[in-house]
């Protein structure tokens, strides 16, 4: 699927390729006709947009061409269920001298806000790209903060019942902090390595590519700042929950095995109890000639002996604090 937009007095419209301003083209899991059709009409490297649709690719970037190729991963919420789980998607942003192209494997919330935008300052491509990388932070730190409140809740259930209903929730949401660990530090070294290029004294294709495509101006740096200074925030709350989520549940782990221990002494002093009385009883269960056996109350004295030795038992092993 692709969808065109035109930028340009601070909206984003629907809008076809010939349109005369700056072109935001986005791609959703484009087929081979259409990474085709914006080969052969932009000059989009092919092998970048296939790289964007592995899940498993890493955040990088590219110069050449005369392109600047940026590939970032993007946060997205899935509910499975009764389980809710955070990941990461490549967003592949491609950024020409007149086209910004946006090539991801899924719908994702955070483009189709961006979409919906109508903020007065987004009048070109470059602040469209950094509104993006900023909306990005935005909602890792968004994400975050329901997996807080979502272990909040889980930790109050697993005090309660301690089913593994809700361990497995706080492993998934162990996992989603791992991933969006390792996507915002590597879109962080991207976003790092694009400003020392820019800022690079040195004159070769690379640093030339970056500074003509980005232009960056003084406001543009401070957007740029922003999305560094929340990126590294996003990853510090990242370390910490990560941290409080790991001990929670080595602390859950300890008080279901340390349940398991007082299940299986209470059922051992149970059994301990119940043998030494069932002895007694087996034992004039014989068919062979038995003291007192003719006694007409015999039943009656065997069964208060076996209730005076479970007594018996039971009190010595509970003076022992077994």
């Amino acid at each position: 699927m692709i969808k065109r937009y035109a930028i340009g007095k601070g909206m984003i419209l629907n809008s076809d390729a010939r349109d005369s301003n700056p072109l935001w083209i986005h791609m959703i899991d484009p087929d081979e006709e259409e990474v085709d059709w914006g080969k052969r009409h932009f000059g989009l490297k092919s092998s970048f947009v296939y790289d964007a649709l592995d899940v498993n690719e890493t955040s990088r970037m590219e110069v050449g061409e005369g392109q600047l190729r940026i590939l970032i991963n993007i946060p997205y919420k899935e509910e499975k269920g009764k389980f809710v789980s955070y990941n990461t998607v490549p967003l592949g942003m491609v950024l020409t001298e007149r086209t910004l192209f946006t090539v991801t494997l899924r719908e994702n919330e955070i483009v189709d806000k961006v979409a919906e935008s109508k903020r007065d300052d987004l009048t070109d491509k470059v602040r469209l790209m950094f509104h993006m990388m900023n909306e990005t932070v935005s909602y890792f730190l968004k994400y975050l903060k329901e997996i807080e409140n979502e272990s909040t809740v889980i930790e109050d259930y697993v005090n309660k019942s301690l089913k593994n209903e809700e361990l497995i929730k706080l492993l998934h949401l162990e996992q989603s902090l791992v991933f969006f660990s390792t996507a915002l530090r590597s879109n962080e070294t991207v976003l790092q390595k694009c400003l020392d290029l820019y800022n690079s004294k040195e004159v070769n294709e690379r640093s030339n590519t970056v500074k003509n495509m980005i232009k960056i101006s003084g406001e543009h740096k401070e957007n740029f700042k922003e999305v560094m200074i929340e990126s590294r925030q996003a990853i510090a709350l990242i370390d910490i929950y990560t941290n409080t989520l790991s001990n929670t549940m080595d602390v859950f782990a300890s008080m279901i095995s340390n349940n398991l221990n007082i299940v299986m002494k209470f059922l051992t002093i149970v059994t301990i109890t119940l043998a030494v009385p069932a002895i007694v009883t087996s034992y004039y269960g014989m068919n062979i000639y038995l003291p007192f056996q003719d006694h007409p109350y015999m039943y009656l004295w065997i069964i208060v002996l076996s209730f005076v030795i479970a007594v018996v038992v039971a009190f010595l092993i509970g003076k022992k604090k077994f």
